[in-house]
């Protein structure tokens, strides 16, 4: 972990365009910021690519940087790279996506652990909007009113689209429990 006065040194540094300083805090985030990508991404492909574009980013908008928490900051930077990715390939595909209304809510309940590769594998098995909306919900903490903002879709969609994704999980997981037993 690097002391806060260091961070702010390299920060500024970066600022000014040292380019060691930018390898130093690629090195610092690249692990958990990529993380951040392979979840929101269908490919590992296509994670790169995200990853590569938010540090772009992140480097161009860096000045911008003044006060707070940077490792807040850089993820959120991140996170819109990559919700800017889905709504660049929706775009791309000229696909509009419609959904029928749900109030009913499912919790996925397991009495197994998965492994970070299953439980990839089961996101990536998601329609692309179900995981991107999941991934802001569920694990991002966005709340619903918040992704149909950001995402420029309907309060409910956001809601059918979280109950969509709860169930596909429930029976992927379920899946996994079952092949487990034999």
């Amino acid at each position: 972990m690097i002391k806060e006065q260091e961070l702010n040194t390299l920060i500024e540094l970066c600022k000014a365009g040292e380019k060691k300083a930018q390898q130093s805090i690629f090195d610092l985030y690249k692990d958990e910021l990529f993380s951040i990508c392979n979840r929101y991404a269908l490919s590992s492909s296509d994670a790169e690519d995200m990853f590569i574009e938010g540090f772009t980013q992140i480097f161009k908008k860096i000045s911008l940087f003044s006060n707070g928490n940077f490792r807040s900051w850089v993820k959120r930077i991140m996170i819109n790279t990559c919700i800017n990715s889905y709504h660049k390939e929706i775009r791309r595909r000229e696909n509009e996506i419609l959904v029928e209304e749900y109030s009913e809510n499912v919790e996925i309940e397991s009495k197994y652990k998965f492994s970070y590769e299953e439980l990839q594998c089961c996101l990536q098995q998601l329609k692309d909007q179900q995981r991107i909306i999941f991934n802001m919900y569920a694990i991002d903490g966005y709340k619903s009113k918040e992704i149909a903002e950001i995402l420029k879709i309907n309060e409910s969609s956001v809601r059918v689209e979280i109950h969509r994704s709860k169930l596909k999980l429930k029976d992927l997981l379920t899946q996994i429990e079952q092949n487990r037993k034999r």
